[in-house]
């Protein structure tokens, strides 16, 4: 890890302490001016995607179109039903 630093005081990649500019060594024993080697900087390269030729894609089958078609059917009349009933007037003798 390198060290930064600014005009007035750089950081130890050490001990990550901020050590005055005028001192070249930190307490701790690292010495900025023995270790001024480069670090080199790598960048990852891009993510490639790929599109597939042909998108494959599960049909329902016939039995869950029919039970499909079926709860609708039994929503719709359970509906309808209550619907109907809820207009009827109240029988008096119940």
């Amino acid at each position: 890890m390198a060290s930064t630093s600014t005009s007035s005081f750089w950081l130890c990649p050490t001990c990550n302490k901020h050590v005055p500019a005028r001192n070249t060594s930190c307490s701790c024993g690292f010495d900025r001016a023995e270790t001024k080697a480069v670090v080199p900087v790598t960048i990852p390269s891009r993510p490639t995607f790929t599109i597939p030729d042909e998108i494959e894609y599960e049909r329902p089958s016939a039995a869950g179109r029919v039970v499909k078609v079926a709860a609708w059917l039994l929503l719709f009349t359970g509906a309808a039903y209550m619907a109907r009933r809820a207009d009827d007037p109240p029988d008096p003798a119940h």
